[in-house]
């Protein structure tokens, strides 16, 4: 089983699809859209594959042509959706309290555009997960796409975050996974990732403990009559006072040294 389909579609794309409107603010030219590219390249080359992207943290974020409150709107999305940094995975010095991602308009021409930095979050936050885990299992179907085989079946999960033998027959083949891969959450939003040398494997999932929901990101909906999710009972989590317990040393990611314009 190969890297996820939403990582490879993303990635095939390197930006996202956003409309664009002839009356809005003036949308910048392919020339730039191609500096756009270079310039997730540079951050790709000096930070590492995968940790030149941000996660959106709320249901209602907005990507802009400018990086002002009263710019045009691009794009609304989702949470846990994700997006393409440019040269740096913060914030800018030269625009405090904006991040510089890539975006794609309907010509299909690569654009610069600003999202708040309150509004995403970056891989170099998420910490591995060691207690207090909630979730004792997903559902992670995906149908095949290009070189990507698909997957069906149940990632199961023990109390401290674990990959760990299902407890009920499933077609994810968990045993490569033990050793190796772990739960990274932040803000709502987790993942699997195998921890050296870091790489993404999993699509994102939605944790909401408090209404007791998890959903995968851009969910196909095919979950063949299987349960979307499975949480560990109350007494499992008996003596919990923070759900999830993050190990804070161990991050995926150097957090960046300096602010780029």
């Amino acid at each position: 089983m190969g890297a996820s389909k939403l990582l490879v579609q993303a990635l095939s794309l390197v930006g996202f699809l956003v409309g664009f409107n002839a009356n809005s603010e003036e949308i910048p030219t392919n020339k730039e859209g191609e500096s756009a590219s270079s310039m997730f390249e540079e951050c790709s080359g000096l930070y590492g594959d995968g940790a030149c992207v941000a996660y959106t943290k709320s249901s209602h974020s907005i990507v802009r042509a400018r990086p002002q409150s009263n710019s045009a709107a691009l794009h609304r999305l989702g949470k846990g959706e994700m997006l393409l940094v440019l040269q740096h995975p913060d914030e800018s010095e030269r625009h405090p309290g904006w991040v510089r991602v890539k975006a794609i308009n309907g010509r299909g021409e690569g654009i610069i555009s600003w999202i708040h930095r309150t509004d995403v979050v970056f891989p170099w936050e998420f910490r591995r997960v060691v207690n207090c885990w909630p979730v004792r299992s997903v559902n992670w179907s995906e149908d095949a796409a290009g070189d990507y085989d698909g997957t069906a079946g149940d990632v199961w999960f023990d109390a401290k975050g674990n990959i760990v033998e299902p407890d009920v027959r499933s077609y994810f083949n968990w045993t490569e996974y033990i050793n190796d891969y772990s739960v990274y959450y932040k803000s709502g939003l987790f993942q699997i990732w195998k921890r050296q040398p870091p790489d993404r494997y999993s699509p994102t999932f939605v944790l909401d403990y408090a209404r007791r929901r998890v959903r995968m990101v851009a969910d196909s909906g095919q979950h063949k009559g299987v349960p979307l999710f499975r949480l560990h009972s109350p007494s499992t989590l008996k003596g919990c006072t923070q759900i999830p317990v993050m190990d804070e040393t161990q991050r995926l990611f150097p957090s960046p040294i300096s602010k780029q314009p």
